[in-house]
């Protein structure tokens, strides 16, 4: 982080060709892994670029999401997860809960599956994260993503099965979350 790689890897991701975008979301998602002074830097660098008249926040750390390959749709739920951790501050968290609600709509089959998990692992024995996900609107696309099971297709099936973890945990210890999902 001294030496800037954080400020360079947000940029790539930001505004790199393909393959680097992925890499550097990887990246970025390793630097943030367990590491709150990182998670910070790479929340500031995204603000930085917002402040330069960049795309915002992250943004685009969700595009790769969205129109990424699919090693940059991995890296980049990846890099989401890990900057909304449990340290986080509550607007960062409902902004990636935000997005990645979002993502539960998209086109492809992969970043439903991804946003999903994403989301399963952020609520995992975190209340304050199991009401932000509630909040912006998880549970009734959640609850959607089950009907695709029965179309019988592996990746339908697959999102399906990261749907129903997402619930649990949304669920867990969480009465308003448990009547939500029931109605």
């Amino acid at each position: 982080a001294e030496a800037g790689g954080i400020e360079a890897l947000v940029a790539l991701a930001t505004n790199g060709a393909d393959g680097g975008q992925h890499k550097a979301a990887r990246a970025l998602r390793n630097l943030a892994h367990d590491n709150d002074a990182n998670r910070v830097a790479i929340v500031k660098a995204l603000l930085a670029l917002v402040a330069k008249g960049a795309v915002g926040g992250i943004t685009p750390l969700v595009e790769l999401v969205r129109s990424g390959d699919a090693d940059g749709r991995k890296a980049a739920v990846g890099a989401l997860e890990k900057l909304a951790d449990a340290d986080a501050d509550a607007t960062t968290r409902t902004v990636i809960a935000q997005q990645l609600v979002g993502l539960l709509s998209s086109n492809k089959v992969d970043c439903k599956e991804a946003a999903a998990r994403a989301l399963t692992n952020l609520a995992w024995h975190n209340a304050a994260n199991k009401v932000t996900i509630a909040e912006a609107g998880a549970i009734d696309p959640l609850v959607a993503l089950l009907s695709s099971d029965a179309a019988g297709d592996r990746e339908e099936a697959a999102a399906a099965h990261e749907a129903r973890w997402a619930l649990l945990n949304l669920a867990d210890e969480n009465a308003a979350n448990r009547a939500a999902i029931a109605t």
